[in-house]
């Protein structure tokens, strides 16, 4: 009842969708301003299945906020643009080549979301590759100025609170292009494995319309809660992956720091993008909270991976989506690469011994004065194993739902444990 409850809910909001991106000669500017403006709605999905499956079941669901998604996102009109040159036909080919090699399974899952979207895998791929399409291919370095860095975050790891909170920004005519994906994977034989194996996966992840999810975090049944952001590189390396299938398999991790720092040194290709990594535990006993960064390494074939940091006990760590990651000094990054948002007047506000629990972190996510490009604000609670999510200010507004960060009220027992 449970599901078929979701499926329906999904069903309306799908057309409810497709009526608002309808416009008409007359109705065109009224309902041009109201499609960019922020929704109270956060659509999910309960699904079980193949990799494929699971693809195409959310393509299908969700195949309208997929389409306008794709029509609206003005950097994809640029990677096709690339991606039609010699040097980015080649740049194209070698990426998608290394990633089937390795993540077979998720290139057979992102076919599955083309496919019930009915969109062009292409255009999907591309989404995923981001700049690595202009590598060599056209000026970078205007892309990067207009690129988007989304995640801003703050770690607050006291006895009166173990929490990551953090804000998504986006480009205004993406902010209404997201979904929550609750996947239970069971891998059959026609499911391809690579280098990285295929395996039973279960797990909950804010998803961006056409991608996989992982890509703006998750938690998992194993007990594995994390969040990254983007660190664009000063330049981009063909013949590796893109950064979103390491955040796509970090989905399907254990808690175990050792796996997850193999998954992000991906060992035989590495990374052809940079991004950092917090995480925490839910399912074990540990006192920590984790970071590091995950950049691409030319010459070699591995990402390069710094020394997984532990949050101490008493401590507050920040990383703003204005900030550049090339250090860890004093845990604050100091060069600054776009003025986006106000966020980081307000959260290098954190210092050591300041910031303690929900309400305080709820309090600074919600202090901007620029909120109009803020997508959600969340904060993963280790303490009371929920996750609160805000689609508007969270100092001014309720949150629009609380899940918990358990799945025995949500899926039966996983059916292998190892």
């Amino acid at each position: 009842m449970t599901t078929f409850r979701n499926i329906a809910i999904l069903f309306i909001f799908n057309i409810i969708y497709y009526i608002d991106s309808k416009t008409t000669d007359v109705d065109l500017e009224r309902n041009s301003q109201y499609i960019t403006e922020k929704k109270d709605v956060i659509p999910i999905i309960y699904v079980n299945g193949s990799y494929y499956e699971i693809g195409f079941n959310i393509g299908f669901y969700f195949q309208n906020i997929i389409k306008d998604f794709l029509a609206k996102y003005e950097p994809l009109k640029r990677f096709e643009l690339a991606a039609e040159t010699a040097i980015g036909k080649d740049n194209y080919k070698k990426c998608l080549d290394v990633t089937k090699l390795y993540f077979p399974q998720y290139i057979y899952e992102l076919q599955g979301i083309a496919d019930g979207a009915k969109v062009e895998f292409k255009k999907l791929f591309l989404v995923h590759m981001d700049e690595i399409i202009m590598t060599n291919n056209g000026n970078y370095e205007e892309f990067k100025k207009k690129s988007n860095l989304e995640i801003s975050t703050i770690l607050v790891n006291y006895k009166e609170g173990k929490l990551i909170g953090y804000s998504v920004d986006v480009h205004k005519d993406t902010i209404n292009h997201y979904y929550i994906v609750h996947a239970h994977i069971i891998p059959t034989t026609d499911d391809p494995s690579g280098v990285f194996k295929a395996r039973e996966e279960k797990w909950t992840s804010l998803t961006y319309a056409g991608m996989l999810s992982g890509y703006l975090g998750g938690f998992n049944y194993h007990g594995l809660v994390y969040i990254i952001q983007n660190s664009l590189p000063k330049e981009n390396f063909t013949s590796k992956i893109p950064h979103v299938f390491f955040t796509r398999a970090l989905l399907a991790s254990q808690n175990d720091v050792t796996e997850i720092e193999e998954i992000l040194k991906n060992y035989k290709y590495g990374t052809a993008n940079n991004f950092f990594v917090q995480f925490g535990f839910i399912n074990k006993d540990t006192t920590f909270l984790y970071e590091c960064n995950v950049t691409s390494q030319q010459n070699l074939t591995t990402s390069a991976v710094s020394t997984i940091q532990h949050v101490e006990k008493s401590e507050t760590i920040i990383h703003t989506n204005k900030l550049n990651t090339t250090g860890l000094c004093n845990r604050f990054f100091e060069q600054c690469l776009m003025n986006w948002t106000d966020k980081e007047t307000e959260f290098k506000t954190c210092k050591k011994g300041q910031t303690k629990n929900f309400q305080y972190v709820k309090e600074k996510l919600g202090n901007t004065n620029n909120p109009i490009n803020t997508m959600i604000s969340s904060i993963f609670d280790f303490n009371q194993m929920t996750w609160t999510i805000w689609r508007r200010n969270p100092k001014l507004y309720s949150p629009i739902f609380l899940l918990p960060l358990k799945y025995k009220d949500t899926f039966s027992p996983i059916l292998n444990n190892n």
